[in-house]
């Protein structure tokens, strides 16, 4: 194992059946009179965004509310987010749902701030001086962008996923009710807990993975492993969504501390020529990126396939190692996830692209990777 250095910072997060109740007591803290709520029209016509208002209106902080999120987040959509909070003149912002709400909402804590554009922020080093205070109450299980420096967003120019970096994107507060997580459609169960499985997995076999990261990043492989497939079929199970919920944080603050890999830094480009999830596009990729990474990596792989629930008794390193993507492709089969890139409309003509696409945005990033090991990848998962 290497011994790469690393940091740590995790936000100020109430965790527990019930919690958005203390966001009373976090406004009060925060000495906030004005709040925006930032959220999509799915989580509030399922009622989310009452839970958070009716707790305001035990404040004395108004609040006025902006349900215009889409998926991946757009970068038109997220400037008429920050213009809002331009006129509105908030002194906090609460985000209410999944990834692409709170990647939303830790960008405009930039640009509304500064009065300035999203693409006005692409390629900087640093950050705007200026910052809103934000507080990030998730309604989905996946992503733990709540626990997060970066925030992602499709540029409408050109249709890429992009990335803001900072240590201001960091929330002020979070507050991880899995209460909020209850009845979530199961397609949205699957592709976000596949998102956090796959945060774990992917941490946990990385080549900068060390004891205090696997710390999250075990406890996520085990958490999404015994408790997704509960949450997919049942979504009152609340026991489940618990599990889920605090795994999806500690997937991130995993990824964080050990590192991403190949799947994350291919995914964003499948996402923008299909027009799928994020946890979806993983779904189909990661057996693949796994088979790759496995032989230089037999021993955590094979470690891998217990945290993962597999049985290894009687079998030699070599044939636990494969059990992972054996396990992976089940359990998203299970979730009724699409299993080939053909099955999302991606055309062979497009697995070129997709590849330069991957290069200029994984970086310095990919490597350890050749565009080859890309391409080999996005035909096998063709």
């Amino acid at each position: 194992m290497s011994t790469p250095s690393f940091f740590i910072k995790i936000p100020y997060t109430l965790v527990g059946p019930g919690s958005v109740s203390k966001l009373v007591e976090l406004v009060k803290d925060f000495d906030a009179h004005n709040a925006l709520i930032i959220t999509d029209k799915g989580i509030k016509e399922a009622g989310q965004v009452k839970k958070v208002s009716a707790v305001l209106k035990n404040t004395n902080c108004k609040y006025s509310v902006f349900d215009g999120c889409e998926p991946n987040a757009p970068s038109g959509t997220i400037d008429k987010c920050s213009q809002q909070a331009v006129n509105d003149q908030p002194d906090v912002l609460i985000a209410v749902g999944g990834g692409s709400v709170i990647d939303t909402t830790k960008i405009i804590s930039v640009t509304a701030a500064n009065n300035i554009k999203v693409t006005d922020l692409i390629g900087k080093p640093n950050l705007p001086p200026k910052i809103l205070p934000k507080i990030m109450i998730p309604t989905t299980a996946g992503t733990g962008s709540e626990w997060s420096r970066i925030a992602l967003f499709s540029d409408d120019a050109d249709g890429q996923k992009k990335a803001i970096r900072g240590l201001k994107l960091f929330p002020n507060a979070v507050i991880v009710d899995p209460e909020l997580t209850l009845g979530l459609p199961p397609k949205v169960t699957a592709d976000t807990g596949i998102d956090a499985w796959t945060h774990g997995i992917e941490a946990y076999t990385s080549k900068t993975a060390h004891p205090f990261g696997d710390i999250f990043s075990e406890m996520v492989i085990k958490l999404v492993s015994a408790n997704l497939l509960r949450a997919f079929t049942n979504g009152d199970d609340i026991e489940a969504r618990y599990n889920m919920s605090i795994a999806a944080s500690m997937g991130m603050a995993a990824l964080t501390l050990e590192g991403g890999g190949l799947g994350h830094m291919i995914d964003g480009s499948i996402i923008s020529k299909a027009h799928i999830s994020h946890g979806a596009a993983l779904a189909i990729i990661m057996p693949y990126v796994m088979e790759l990474n496995m032989p230089s990596n037999v021993e955590r792989f094979a470690r891998l396939a217990t945290l993962m629930g597999a049985k290894i008794s009687g079998l030699s390193i070599d044939d636990a190692a494969k059990l992972p993507v054996e396990t992976y492709k089940k359990l998203c089969k299970d979730l009724g996830m699409k299993q080939k890139l053909s099955d999302v409309g991606i055309i062979k003509d497009d697995l070129s692209a997709i590849v330069d696409n991957v290069a200029n945005f994984a970086g310095s990033r990919m490597a350890q990777y050749k565009r080859e090991d890309i391409a080999n990848i996005l035909n096998a998962a063709f």
